[in-house]
């Protein structure tokens, strides 16, 4: 009878801690955890192409037999000496009608861009609009959902290096007006990409850790050690990265656009309840069988 009882409870207590886990789409365990310690996790290229909500659905959980915990991080700024330059190629189509040049290109994955240069091939003087613009993906050459990052000029006396908000970016266009002048040769494309690295502390090494992303219309957390960035150390170990494996499939998106915070922690409060209830009563069930059992060997 306690060897039942024992195995419900731990059921059920493993079904609520992993709750939180199974609302992320992908997962990956973190190897080379030390307790007490700051650990730096520098996101895999993979990671990029899971992302639902932007950055919010990012999320470190360090799961035991009885419980789940959730470890708060901060993101490191991006050193110098990590950014790396990449030779991007690229694509052009000539407008006459509308007078316009269209420079398009792909990256291999979303990458976090926060520099991009163009490099025409001419050796006159030139002066053209230019703007930089995303796009969630080409159809025919189009650019499909596309949103404007950069209005700037493109000029012969400067590097046409053009710095934006780090983005991350997987396909984007260029367009240039050319007005009433000959389309101008473009020679090279260059692209700055940063990696995203996260600080967090992990107490507890007797723990397996993992993070979680891939959760539509996921809020942003909120951690006290947003607050203390002068307290945590400027270098710290890396985390090495497990496996990408697949938690659930993604839920399907809904009509709503946005998710607030309270909705979702209300729907994981509903479900411990409902967990917790259970655990209750199973615990009332088996110690009054057990009651009984003891009067009647009695």
């Amino acid at each position: 009878m306690k060897r039942h009882l024992f195995l419900t409870l731990f059921t059920f207590l493993w079904l609520s801690v992993s709750a939180q886990l199974d609302t992320y789409g992908f997962k990956q365990e973190l190897k080379g955890v030390r307790g007490h310690t700051w650990h730096n996790l520098t996101l895999p290229d993979e990671v990029f192409e899971q992302l639902e909500s932007g950055y919010t659905d990012i999320r470190i959980y360090g799961v035991s037999a009885i419980d789940t915990i959730e470890v708060p991080y901060v993101v490191a700024a991006p050193a110098e000496d990590k950014k790396q330059r990449h030779l991007v190629p690229f694509t052009i189509e000539n407008n006459k009608e509308e007078k316009r040049t269209y420079v398009s290109f792909s990256l291999p994955h979303a990458v976090r861009v926060s520099q991009l240069s163009v490099v025409p091939d001419a050796s006159y003087n030139y002066l053209r609009k230019l703007r930089l613009r995303a796009c969630d993906t080409f159809e025919e050459k189009a650019c499909i959902g596309k949103r404007t990052l950069l209005s700037a000029e493109l000029r012969s006396k400067t590097s046409n290096t053009y710095t934006i908000a780090t983005t991350l970016l997987k396909h984007a266009q260029f367009l240039i007006e050319n007005d009433d002048n000959a389309p101008l040769p473009i020679a090279e494309l260059w692209v700055c990409t940063e990696p995203y690295t996260l600080t967090a502390r992990f107490l507890d090494e007797n723990r397996t850790y993992y993070l979680a992303y891939g959760k539509p219309y996921d809020y942003p957390p909120t951690y006290d050690i947003s607050y203390f960035k002068n307290d945590i150390p400027k270098t710290a170990p890396e985390v090495e990265f497990g496996a990408l494996s697949r938690v659930a499939p993604l839920p399907a998106p809904t009509a709503v656009a946005t998710e607030t915070r309270s909705h979702s922690t209300i729907q994981s409060n509903d479900l411990l309840w409902w967990i917790m209830g259970i655990v209750v009563a199973l615990i009332f069930i088996f110690s009054v069988k057990m009651l009984k059992s003891k009067r009647e060997d009695s």
